[in-house]
């Protein structure tokens, strides 16, 4: 009874301001019908990358960049205005993986549907943003601009060789061929398997581009290679591939709106003025355009306010970011920014959300290389826990693999994009040691134990073969743990799952004729299948997310000041390796060190795919 009036009160201050703001939104609009009327444009400053959700506690303090959630929600609002005549996107250095970027172009591509303009600007391309650009009606570029569009690359650094030289002692035991993820610590170059296995991710992602492409430009695919080998290009090549529409200067947008396609070069502005100067052409175009940042334009967007019940809360479907590498409590990685998966952060939100009657369903963002094996096992129950009660819905975007791909078949249902790089069924154990950079310093160091097994926690001594067979024992016991997770929800028969397994990375693409996900698609299909197992709509019944990084001063002071003690051994004595094109594979080896040292047995796929 207490909550009625309060909610009444509530109700009543957001039709005020909403009375209040539609007063002055009429009454520019009247001074707007007595003058005359131009043309509204949107133009939409992406940043380089996206964080998914908003922060919770100090995070959220230092978090002052739009989070995709919050960019979703523009986009939707923009695609509702009728008096929108279109939108003009700029682009300098769009950094997403590919999976996130299909999200932000699905989200333009529904610009498009409502029948907005969009347009897409760049000082210069590169292949990653071109290939977002493709889903607009338009594609301009500086007019000293350039397309660096190099494709892509698959590049991995192999330093067996190199730790060797600096006295590393690195023994791992991988369960497959497959899995990969300490290859590049004990081999000098790329094992016919993992060659393979880079060679069909390669090709997959490929095919995928140049059909997005050559669909969007009406090109044909050998014109399009053609192209790309003629890289880098000004915008006259550019145009003559018919990967551009136009050159154009950011100032000069609103003349190229008015005159379209045909003003391929801007007018010469340069010419000697008379005494009484007549309007340039583009003076003229501006007097028939208003372009207005985004920010500014949602301002003066007053949706008509949602009601809160009177007698009620609000049922919702809620939305839970896991991004990053998975770790136990206190695992410290190197690099105080590192994004982390962490049980004791996300069990308690989840069993919250179990908990809560106004929690309908679940939708599980993943973005995840993997880690720590016993952290994916216990969120994997915790996740289990909650689709007891509540549906659950894993939506992959860039990488669900190892542990992260471990987390989503706990779910009621796994949506992924065709870029997504997924799978990696495996497990990894090891463990790195540094006996011979010690003796190479001239540092003695001795030890009093009983039993060769203590060598697992030491920096110092290599395992014994002993040691290295408990260890492979260990190993294979997640493994089949691994497959049984997989194979009960995935239905496939254990001889199956294990030609799929053994530590195998795939796109979605591939994974979805495996039975290894549900659906291909984004964001967007992931929120509608989770609508319809819950029997309801987002109409009424809004998406809400739910935060469960709670940074606060003791971890940001501790993150400031606390190192991973195996990277900073590396670094000090090995100083000139800082230089070379190993640096980010000394990073990897650091991380992989700091882990093992606190955990054995690892689900982890780190590596990547560059996109020039």
């Amino acid at each position: 009874m207490l909550r009625a009036p309060f909610a009444l009160l509530f109700n009543l201050l957001k039709l005020l301001r909403f009375l209040w703001a539609r007063f002055w939104i009429a009454l520019f609009s009247l001074f707007g019908l007595l003058s005359r009327r131009k043309r509204k444009f949107v133009t939409i400053k992406l940043e380089s990358n996206y964080a998914f959700g908003p922060g919770r506690g100090l995070a959220a303090l230092f978090q002052s960049d739009t989070t995709f959630l919050e960019f979703r929600h523009a986009i939707k609002r923009l695609a509702q205005d009728k008096t929108l005549e279109g939108v003009i996107i700029l682009i300098d250095n769009f950094s997403m993986g590919p999976a996130r970027t299909e999200d932000f172009r699905e989200l333009f591509s529904e610009l498009r549907n409502a029948g907005k303009r969009v347009i897409f600007h760049f000082q210069n391309a590169t292949f990653r943003d071109y290939a977002l650009a493709t889903v607009g009606d338009e594609i301009l570029v500086t007019p000293a601009g350039r397309l660096y569009m190099f494709g892509l690359r698959f590049e991995q650094y192999f330093a067996a060789d190199l730790l060797e030289r600096i006295g590393v002692a690195v023994q791992f035991v991988h369960i497959g061929p497959f899995k990969t993820a300490s290859h590049r610590f004990i081999h000098s170059k790329m094992p016919p398997p993992q060659h393979l296995m880079m060679q069909n991710l390669f090709k997959s992602l490929t095919t995928q581009y140049e059909h997005q492409i050559t669909t969007a430009r009406n090109i044909e695919t050998s014109a399009l290679r053609a192209a790309l080998h003629d890289m880098p290009i000004d915008t006259r090549d550019a145009m003559r591939h018919r990967l551009i529409d136009g050159e154009c200067f950011r100032q000069h947008m609103s003349y190229w709106l008015v005159h379209g396609p045909n003003s391929v070069s801007m007018p010469d502005l340069t010419r000697p003025q008379t005494q009484e100067p007549s309007p340039t052409p583009i003076d003229e175009a501006a007097s028939e355009v208003q372009l207005y940042p985004i920010e500014s334009y949602l301002r003066a967007l007053v949706p008509f306010p949602t009601w809160t019940p009177l007698f009620r809360s609000t049922k919702r479907l809620a939305v839970l970011d896991l991004t990053g590498m998975i770790v136990m409590p206190e695992m410290q990685l190197p690099g105080s920014s590192t994004t982390t998966i962490n049980p004791t952060e996300i069990v308690p939100r989840l069993r919250q959300l179990k908990k809560d009657p106004n929690t309908l369903g679940v939708l599980l963002h993943i973005n995840s290389p993997g880690g720590s094996a016993l952290a994916s096992d216990l969120l994997w129950q915790a996740i289990q826990d909650l689709r007891s009660k509540k549906p659950v819905v894993a939506y992959c975007s860039d990488v669900a693999a190892s542990g992260g791909y471990y987390l989503a078949v706990a779910a009621d249902e796994i949506i992924c994009r065709p870029q997504t790089i997924t799978g990696s069924i495996g497990v990894i154990a090891g463990k790195m040691s540094f006996p011979g950079t010690l003796k190479k310093t001239h540092i003695n160091v001795e030890s009093i134990y009983e039993d060769d097994t203590t060598s697992f926690s030491s920096i110092t001594t290599a395992l014994s073969p002993h040691a290295m067979e408990n260890l492979q024992t260990d190993a294979r016991s997640f493994y089949r743990r691994f497959l049984q997770r997989v194979g009960q929800a995935r239905n496939l028969s254990k001889r199956r799952l294990h030609r799929y397994a053994r530590g195998r990375v795939y796109t979605g693409e591939d994974a979805i004729r495996r039975d290894l996900v549900d659906h291909l698609g984004g964001f967007e299909l992931a929120v509608e299948q989770l609508a319809r197992r819950c029997h309801t709509n987002l109409q009424s019944t809004p998406l809400e997310f739910v935060s469960h990084r709670h940074q606060t001063i003791k971890t940001l002071v501790r993150s400031s000041i606390v190192h991973a003690p195996h990277s900073n051994l590396l670094t000090a004595l090995a100083p000139q390796l800082e230089t070379t094109p190993l640096h980010k594979n000394l990073n990897d080896l650091a991380t992989a060190t700091a882990l093992l040292h606190q955990e054995p047995v690892l689900a982890w796929m780190p590596g990547e795919i560059h996109i020039g």
